[in-house]
């Protein structure tokens, strides 16, 4: 189920969605997994940590196929500025892009 869900969300991070709220990432999640994911419960904690995950995942496909070395930073940055924007501005301790690139 995890390494599903982290592959769908790194997957529509590389094609341009942003999941512009948690509501949308469990979505994603419902449709991929046909289950209902309720705030608050050991389902969503799952969810919140696959699009971490598939967060990593999208920017180390980026590096991996990179042509354009700027073109490439700038697809990071998105990436990193989505995390310090959107859904995971407490939960994100790392340096995202430092650790993308690196492992």
């Amino acid at each position: 189920m995890h390494q599903q869900l982290v592959t769908a969300f790194a997957n529509g991070f590389t094609s341009g969605d942003n999941f512009a709220s948690i509501t949308s990432a469990r979505k994603l999640t419902q449709l991929v997994l046909n289950v209902l994911i309720e705030p608050g419960t050991p389902a969503a904690k799952v969810v919140d940590e696959s699009v971490e995950q598939g967060l990593i995942l999208a920017a180390r496909q980026l590096v991996r196929h990179s042509i354009n070395a700027i073109e490439t930073w700038e697809q990071c940055l998105d990436l990193y500025f989505f995390i310090k924007t959107e859904i995971f501005v407490s939960k994100c301790g790392f340096s995202f892009l430092g650790y993308a690139m690196t492992n």
